[in-house]
């Protein structure tokens, strides 16, 4: 998801770069750029007015924000130990504090669980992208 405050410019994502391929519960290791850039066309097909909002660095963050959520799903897929939980509450706050539309992030689990469902073991990996777009919805209310 892109920085929220249409006021300044959106710097794209710099720092370390997000991870690219992530371990599923049945073992096979996925290419997460495929699957983010999925997410993120449907993301910007619900909301076009991104592109006006926050320019070419939105769709950057939409990549680099969607390939962390999905190895933060799988993640929590194979190991359950709540990191998911953590990841998603700070992801949150922070989205939040720039005062970025949080059903957003919601919906944005919610496109990304329809991308992960059809892969093999995809259906646990978007168990936990729809139980994070709950937990969303709570920081939300």
């Amino acid at each position: 998801m892109p920085v929220a405050d249409p006021k300044r410019r959106v710097e794209p994502p710099g720092g370390a770069p997000p991870p690219s391929e992530a371990g599923f519960p049945n073992g096979d290791v996925v290419a997460l750029v495929p699957l983010a850039e999925a997410v993120c066309r449907s993301y910007y097909e619900h909301y076009a007015d991104e592109d006006s909002r926050y320019g070419p660095a939105g769709r950057a963050w939409c990549q680099h924000d969607n390939q962390y959520l999905l190895a933060w799903a799988a993640h929590e897929a194979v190991r359950h130990d709540g990191t998911l939980d953590t990841n998603i509450d700070w992801l949150c706050r922070v989205l939040a504090a720039r005062a970025f539309p949080l059903e957003r992030l919601r919906h944005d689990l919610e496109l990304a669980a329809e991308v992960v469902s059809p892969l093999p073991a995809g259906d646990e990996v978007a168990a936990e992208l729809r139980r994070a777009a709950e937990r969303v919805a709570t920081h939300a209310a």
